[in-house]
């Protein structure tokens, strides 16, 4: 982190910081530094009470991702409007019982006014309402195992019966799978054609992203009352886990 710091420093115009691979963690600049006004892209972020209040400075900041969000001790509050205005929001990992009710949800608010990409990963369950992100065009999720999901909490297909109808502007639904190889059987589309995620399909979505090809009849059962949907993007081959 201190050589990040450094590397903060020498360049002014710095617009985009990166950890590569298995490279360390993100940390973003601790002082106010001209950089802080034209660095619009943070990736692989180790978010924390510190981090958080030295993004406050970044208000040029667009695309976010947080590889580990672990808020320990008192959580921060979160204003109602934020210093930069993000674009892209990318969260790998939330530890904490609090984090997600308590910080995650207010802080999704404060996005609300420009937030086009949301990816959770498997971290959904916190986030029970999307309609505070009026431009929400883009929505990335991941479905486990079972016994992955229940230690989370609600299934996914129960989580996006109730979560897509308050996704106004979504376009592209993205749906991708992690989970043992003799669970080949449940699919990301096969996901999508249980009823009640079905019909909540929004009439704006244009496009769907799967890892895994579905098996024969999931597509037809999931999109044979949507009319909204062009193209469907999906591997020819399973790919190894």
């Amino acid at each position: 982190h201190d050589l990040m710091q450094l590397v903060y420093a020498i360049f002014p115009r710095l617009e985009e910081v990166i950890s590569l691979c298995d490279g360390p963690s993100i940390a973003p600049p601790r002082l106010t530094l001209p950089c802080c006004q034209t660095l619009h892209t943070i990736r692989s972020l180790d978010f924390d009470t510190s981090t958080w209040t030295s993004l406050q400075a970044c208000t040029g900041l667009r695309h976010l991702g947080i590889e580990d969000m672990e808020l320990n001790g008192p959580l921060p509050l979160v204003p109602p409007s934020l210093p930069f205005r993000l674009v892209t929001l990318v969260i790998d990992m939330i530890r904490g019982n609090d984090t997600g009710d308590v910080f995650l949800m207010p802080f999704l608010r404060a996005c609300g006014p420009t937030l086009e990409r949301l990816s959770l990963g498997v971290w959904f369950d916190p986030v029970r309402n999307l309609s505070t992100l009026p431009k929400l065009a883009t929505l990335s999720v991941t479905m486990t195992s079972d016994y992955t999901v229940e230690a989370i909490g609600e299934t996914l297909d129960e989580w996006l019966a109730t979560i897509l109808p308050t996704c106004h502007a979504l376009e592209h639904l993205r749906i991708s799978a992690v989970y043992a190889g003799w669970e080949l059987d449940r699919t990301p589309a096969g996901l999508l054609a249980v009823p009640e995620v079905a019909a909540a399909l929004p009439a704006t979505l244009k496009r769907i992203d799967f890892d895994r090809p579905p098996r024969e009849g999931q597509l037809e059962a999931a999109l044979s009352k949507n009319n909204s949907v062009q193209v469907i993007g999906m591997p020819t081959e399973v790919r190894p886990d």
